[in-house]
């Protein structure tokens, strides 16, 4: 699983939005916007780091059980696809 090129996360305070850049502007019209989650599992993906990785990363950052972390990385990869922002 990774993010497609083309995408890039900026952190405004208060915000976390994916924008399409490059050719991505033409087919990809709008900005996506992120809770911190996602942010940590787009950021993660896109480094080149697997889902395990992310929801390491998850569980510790938040204090939760990794099994919990496996399941919000999950959902979240989930969404990625279907919003056309990851691929396998």
């Amino acid at each position: 699983m990774h993010i497609k090129e083309g995408f890039i996360l900026r952190r405004i305070p208060g915000m976390n939005i994916v924008m399409p850049t490059g050719e991505n502007i033409r087919h990809f019209r709008n900005a996506v916007r992120l809770n911190d989650t996602a942010a940590l599992v787009f950021e993660k993906l896109q480094q080149g780091e697997s889902a395990g990785d992310a929801a390491g990363a998850l569980a510790s950052k938040y204090g939760i059980d990794i099994r919990e972390a496996t399941e919000d990385v999950e959902s979240v990869i989930g969404d990625f696809l279907e919003l056309g922002l990851a691929g396998e």
